[in-house]
């Protein structure tokens, strides 16, 4: 009865000499014999050793872990002589990782019957697939260490961006905390600028009607000047008048003083008026200057 399943991939068959010189390097005292008359036993130590270079893990490490545990696990206090299995088992572990890399390799009609009756035509057929296998995983292996390589570079990088994430994670926490703590502060400064703001407003009001009045009385120095200036011109020319006609008429020398007197006070108390305006425009500048530092 045929239990191998259907080819799936198509690769050459290799000469015996050249399966020996490839895998005389690969496992122990390997020569022609091991194709040409497989044993049980010769196989398990070619196929370990295989296993060992394409995975990094023998047979026996892989065993340990994986079916010797859960075989005593099973067992235990159920039958005696535990041992008598340990042998099955192993071979069964093989076919298993076996047929894994057949699978791997393209190769779907690897079947248990190849461990345990192996026949020189399915030995060759099954090395010629894996020595085909290993020369093309030799020759992309530069491929595979160049993305070996990059992922290293790309893990390092990422650890530097998840260690700068954390530090900036915790320092946005850290000023959350500095700005809730801050914030009673804010709030009492944001109230005093309000205050400030208000007492501003209230002085430029302030500033406003103080710049009228001293329209108002700039208006009224105004017309007090022209009023002083008019009596002045009025004087003068009284005074031209008067020199005119001194050696016309005869005056009463009494009278003329008397006249003389009125209008020179006269002329005081507007001056004196002015004066008062003057000092009082003054105040107000004076005021409106402050008010003016005050909004600054």
């Amino acid at each position: 009865m045929d239990y191998r399943k259907k080819e799936a991939y198509v690769f050459p068959i290799l000469p015996d000499a050249d399966i020996v010189q490839f895998l005389e390097e690969v496992v122990d005292d390997f020569t022609d014999v091991d194709v040409k008359k497989p044993t049980i036993q010769r196989l398990n130590l070619v196929y370990d050793a295989i296993l060992r270079v394409t995975t990094g893990v023998t047979n026996e490490e892989w065993g340990k872990t994986d079916w010797y545990e859960q075989l005593n696990n099973r067992v235990h206090n159920k039958i005696d002589n535990v041992e008598f299995y340990t042998e099955p088992m192993q071979l069964m572990a093989l076919y298993r990782r076996m047929n894994k890399l057949m699978a791997a390799i393209g190769v779907a009609d690897f079947s248990f019957f190849d461990i345990l009756r192996p026949e020189s035509s399915r030995v060759r057929r099954i090395l010629s697939a894996i020595i085909n296998f290993m020369r093309f995983r030799e020759d992309r292996m530069y491929i595979f260490n160049d993305y070996e390589k990059h992922s290293e570079e790309l893990l390092e990088k990422n650890e530097e961006l998840v260690i700068r994430y954390h530090a900036l994670v915790g320092k946005v926490n850290e000023l959350k905390l500095q700005r809730k703590e801050q914030e009673n502060e804010v709030k009492s400064y944001m109230q005093q600028n309000a205050n400030l703001m208000s007492g501003m407003r209230e002085l430029k009001k302030k500033q406003t009607g103080l710049l009228n009045e001293i329209a108002a009385l700039k208006n009224v120095r105004a017309d007090w000047t022209e009023k002083i200036n008019n009596t002045h011109f009025l004087v003068v020319t009284a005074k031209q008048v008067l020199e005119k006609l001194k050696s016309r008429i005869v005056l009463n020398p009494d009278k003329l003083k008397q006249t003389i007197e009125e209008m020179n006070e006269t002329m005081a108390r507007e001056k004196e008026t002015m004066l008062g305006l003057d000092k009082k425009v003054r105040d107000i500048q004076t005021k409106f200057d402050m008010l003016t530092i005050v909004e600054e």
